[in-house]
C-alpha cells in the first residue's frame, strides 16, 4: 500500500525514522538528489533554529512549533544526518576511529529509540540539565555511549536480540 504524503508528514517518529532508515539503507540517489536533500536538511534545520529564536522571543517563552522529532524541520534534517553519514567515507578514518565507530554502528537506531527514557531518568538521577553549551555537549555525549552500551547488552540476550534494533 502506497504512502501518502500526509501519512508521511503526520507518522509516527519510531514508524517514520523506520521508513527513513529502509529507504536510505536500500537507495544510494544520485548526486543532484543527494544535494537536494542536504539543502532541504539544512533548510530544515534554519527553520527549526531561527523559526524557534523567532517565535519563542516573540511569545516570551520557548515555542515548540518547530520542535519534536515528527516536525517537519526535524524530519529534513534528520533524513540529510543519516544520509550524510551513509555516503561518509570512513575508510579514510584513522583505523582505531573506525573501530570506535563501528562498535556503535549497529546501536544508533536503538539509541535513538531509547534516548529519551534513559535522558529522563539520567535527569531524574542528576536533578539537573546543564543550561551552557559544553555541559549539554558533554551530557549528550555521555547520553549516546550509555544508551550504546544497553543496547549492546540487549542484543546479547537471546530473546531480546531479536526485538531490539
Amino acid at each position: 500500500k502506497p504512502v501518502g504524503r500526509k501519512q508521511i508528514l503526520t507518522a509516527p517518529p519510531v514508524k517514520q525514522l523506520a521508513m527513513e532508515r529502509g529507504i536510505l539503507d536500500n537507495y544510494t540517489p544520485s548526486r543532484k538528489r543527494r544535494m537536494l536533500i542536504y539543502a532541504l536538511g539544512l533548510s530544515g534545520l534554519t527553520a527549526h533554529f531561527f523559526g524557534t529564536l523567532y517565535l519563542s522571543y516573540k511569545d516570551g517563552a520557548i515555542n515548540s512549533l518547530f520542535k519534536g522529532y515528527a516536525a517537519l524541520p526535524c524530519v529534513l534534517y534528520a533524513s540529510a544526518v543519516f544520509l550524510l553519514f551513509k555516503m561518509f567515507p570512513f575508510d579514510r578514518l584513522p583505523r582505531r576511529l573506525v573501530k570506535v565507530l563501528t562498535f556503535f554502528g549497529g546501536q544508533t537506531f536503538g539509541i535513538y529509540l531509547i534516548h529519551i527514557q534513559i535522558m529522563t531518568v539520567m535527569d531524574r538521577v542528576l536533578g539537573f540539565a546543564p543550561e551552557s553549551f559544553p555541559g549539554r555537549l558533554a551530557l549528550a555525549l555521555i547520553l549516546f555511549v550509555v544508551c550504546g552500551f544497553l543496547i549492546k547488552g540487549m542484543q546479547k540476550i537471546p530473546v531480546i536480540k531479536h526485538i531490539v534494533p
